[in-house]
């Protein structure tokens, strides 16, 4: 009795979770729709634009207690539910770029790949690693594939390794836009240490 009362118990907590989903994207539909084309979330009520920005830099808007991001409204709308273990990508990196074009579903490791971090104590990309034991040559790059670090060389200056590590992710990474990974490289302030061979 006690496991058939388990069983029962969890199909109604999966049945609920499941009329939530439904009934939100029921909510939003009922409430917006959007213009695929600009990415726009217009409420139907008064027929105006319905978002605003977050300290992140991202478009969200507000129904009743929720707020959501514009882009996965966006989905939603044109596209339908999102798995939950799916997320909604910006392709060109542009946070505000709502348009479905410029939308796709990706995983947490996909959207990884279309993203470079700078580490604000070296100002380096992830991939790249500065060996202070080396007379010339010293930055290590390398990038990770299928979960294993791969070697891409040693080379001189931080530019230089920038650049190896970006062609690294074009190379490797399926899902890497090289537009997007130029673009965020291009705006880097490289200190530009140029190791001399006579030290």
């Amino acid at each position: 009795m006690v496991g058939k009362w388990i069983v029962v118990h969890c199909q109604t907590i999966l049945i609920y979770f499941l009329d939530m989903s439904m009934n939100m994207s029921e909510n939003i539909r009922e409430k917006v729709y959007c213009n695929p084309d600009t990415g726009a979330i217009i409420c139907k009520v008064t027929n105006q634009e319905k978002s605003y920005f977050t300290k992140r830099g991202y478009l969200y808007i507000k129904l009743g207690k929720k707020q959501l991001r514009v882009n996965r409204v966006v989905w939603m709308l044109e596209r339908g539910d999102i798995p939950k273990d799916m997320m909604v990508d910006h392709i060109n990196g542009i946070k505000t770029d709502n348009r479905l074009s410029n939308l796709r579903l990706v995983t947490a490791e996909e959207n990884a790949q279309n993203v470079i971090k700078k580490r604000p104590k070296h100002n380096l990309p992830p991939g790249v690693k500065e060996m202070t034991d080396r007379k010339n040559k010293r930055f290590y790059v390398s990038v990770s594939v299928k979960g294993k670090r791969m070697s891409l060389g040693y080379f001189e200056t931080e530019v230089e390794a920038g650049q190896a590590y970006i062609d690294g992710k074009i190379k490797y990474h399926s899902h890497a836009n090289p537009e997007r990974l130029q673009r965020e490289l291009n705006d880097w302030k490289f200190e530009e240490r140029r190791v001399s061979p006579n030290k």
